[in-house]
């Protein structure tokens, strides 16, 4: 039996702390440490790929897996919470699939952080203004998260992307193309979508402290019986994907338009950017790469 109080309560709980932690931006971080306005450099965005464009690899690489773990993180302390919750929430075993509200709404305030809000009331909700202070556009928090869901969709969406992304020089085209992958792999029966809740759930697990039905332990789920769960999980994907495309959306413009900066390449300077003082960067390529 689920008591359905307080699983809106624990769903609401882990939006917000997903959330929370989405909103801890690496980059802003490293621009401070490197002393850097990186939102003044290349696409203004503060996630990896333009990290790894202004700061260096190294910075590039940590941005990215913060990134991507607090994705991961979100979805781990949402099992943690519920396994450690089932003597107030019931049988987990129907309504498992919460735990990943945490994860997506990481995502969402990756790109939509805290500051971001802030200047959205500051400036009466002037979505151009407030725009300024945006985050990145999800791609690495997503890969968190799918990792989270199954480790066997993260390798093959993980492989996707360096796959295409050696073809065609394109962070953005992989990062849509891998993600897309993703949701559609959520249509396999046979991956453990809840191995988190197995593995805290288990007896032997340190961090468990109640009990959990041992029903659930079957990191086989079918049509069947738990039809539900890959309907949410399908959804869940999607929406995930659908939300990393919306900010790529100028990338999809520019790909189309084939404007797009590729990984890899140095920009050939034009005769007028050379003849320009100070190398200063025209306004009119800003946000010209994808942010992870």
């Amino acid at each position: 039996m689920v008591n359905a109080g307080y699983v809106v309560l624990f769903s609401f709980i882990f939006m917000i702390m997903g959330y929370l932690m989405g909103s801890i931006l690496f980059g802003a971080i490293l621009s401070k440490v490197f002393h850097l306005d990186i939102k003044s450099k290349g696409s203004g965005n503060l996630g990896s790929t333009n990290v790894l464009r202004t700061c260096g690899p190294i910075a590039g690489l940590i941005t990215f897996i913060w990134d991507s773990m607090k994705g991961w993180l979100a979805v781990f302390f949402s099992s943690l919470i519920l396994v450690n919750a089932v003597d107030l929430v019931g049988d987990i075993s129907k309504v498992g699939y919460i735990i990943y509200l945490g994860g997506f709404f990481a995502i969402i305030g990756h790109c939509y952080p805290l500051h971001f809000l802030y200047f959205l009331f500051k400036f009466k909700f002037d979505v151009n203004r407030a725009n300024e202070y945006h985050g990145g556009k999800g791609a690495a928090t997503s890969a968190g998260v799918c990792l989270a869901i199954s480790p066997w969709i993260y390798l093959i969406c993980f492989a996707t992307f360096w796959i295409v992304l050696f073809i065609t020089k394109y962070v953005s085209l992989s990062s849509m193309i891998s993600i897309g992958l993703g949701f559609i792999l959520m249509l396999i029966p046979s991956l453990d979508y809840f191995y988190m809740l197995n593995i805290l759930g288990n007896d032997n697990c340190i961090l468990k402290i109640g009990s959990v039905s041992h029903e659930f332990m079957n990191p086989t789920i079918n049509f069947k019986e738990h039809w539900d769960y890959l309907f949410f999980c399908f959804v869940f994907m999607f929406f995930m994907w659908a939300l990393v495309v919306y900010k790529h959306k100028d990338n999809i413009l520019r790909l189309l338009n084939r404007s797009e900066n590729k990984m890899f390449q140095k920009k050939h300077k034009t005769k007028e950017e050379e003849s320009k003082p100070n190398g200063k960067e025209n306004p009119e390529n800003k946000d010209n790469d994808t942010n992870v």
